[in-house]
């Protein structure tokens, strides 16, 4: 009798649990979320999971046949572009369908990096699900758009996982605490760093020539080409409920990647992939609402 109440009371907790349309690996590097997709009739495309994108990028390969539905227009160091706008018919990442997808057309030698141009999916996509990015078992699951967040968890992960958050302009912003000091934060999971802008920098005290800076190289994901880059880490980031300690971070706003952050006038914070890879964050755009995890 105990071993079948035993299992009642198992199957009566896992019925909390929402079933996901996809539940598919993260694949490649640690530094940025990739998974396989189908894509425009082509399988197994591997993508970055881009929540810092608007729309998605896929290269000339990808794009043939799709349909042209106007031009995005982008400035970047080396001029300004109109790169073809796309709009294609079916997305699918294992049980997962979206269609009529946004993409814009991307050709790497406009960004003047060399190397190919990965493909990208952005909100234009993830906002047609719940998004469960799951970095500490290395998984991407999708659930219904609209699904109720703490549903996607177990019971005992839902006290205090949500974070606030906003999605204005598909754009995830929320608040961290760094050292100790609170800041606007944006949640970009398709970025390789997680990077302080100078006003928060100048609030956690460095200095021009302060001796918490250090240089190291770095290989860029899209053309292979090591580059030296100023560094610091941070003695805690805490975003939600969950606290990360000593956390390596880009404190390089010299580089042209990094003038989003710039931008930027009141203490900010970047947050990428590096940062979310050893938890787990959920979000739903409809909702607009996001948990955050260990």
């Amino acid at each position: 009798m105990r071993s079948f109440v035993a299992v009642i009371l198992l199957c009566a907790t896992n019925a909390f649990a929402a079933a996901p349309l996809a539940d598919v690996p993260l694949i490649g590097d640690a530094h940025r979320p990739r998974v396989a997709v189908d894509i425009n009739g082509h399988r197994g495309v591997q993508c970055i999971v881009d929540t810092g994108a608007t729309v998605g990028v896929i290269g000339r390969d990808i794009a043939d046949g799709a349909e042209r539905i106007g031009d995005s227009h982008v400035t970047t160091a080396n001029g300004d572009y109109a790169m073809p706008l796309l709009r294609i018919r079916d997305v699918v990442i294992g049980g997962a369908h979206a269609g009529d997808v946004e993409f814009v057309q991307r050709d790497a030698s406009w960004f003047g990096h060399g190397g190919n141009a990965p493909c990208i999916l952005g909100m234009s996509f993830a906002r047609r699900f719940a998004i469960d990015l799951d970095g500490h078992a290395r998984r991407l699951r999708l659930f219904p758009a609209g699904s109720d967040i703490k549903s996607i968890l177990a019971p005992a992960q839902r006290a205090n996982a949500s974070i606030s958050v906003s999605f204005d302009n598909d754009v995830i912003e929320t608040s961290a605490l760094v050292n100790g000091a609170h800041t606007a934060a944006r949640i970009d999971t398709g970025w390789g760093f997680v990077t302080p802008n100078d006003a928060l920098l100048d609030r956690l005290g460095y200095r021009r020539n302060d001796a918490r800076y250090f240089k190291k190289n770095m290989q860029q994901s899209d053309s292979g080409r090591i580059v030296s880059v100023r560094m610091t880490t941070l003695k805690s980031v805490q975003l939600g409920n969950v606290s990360a300690l000593n956390v390596l971070s880009d404190a390089d706003q010299d580089r042209e990647a990094a003038s989003i952050v710039g931008r930027r006038s009141d203490p900010y914070l970047q947050i990428g992939w590096p940062l979310l890879s050893d938890h787990r964050f959920i979000f739903d755009a409809r909702t607009r609402r996001a948990a955050f995890v260990p």
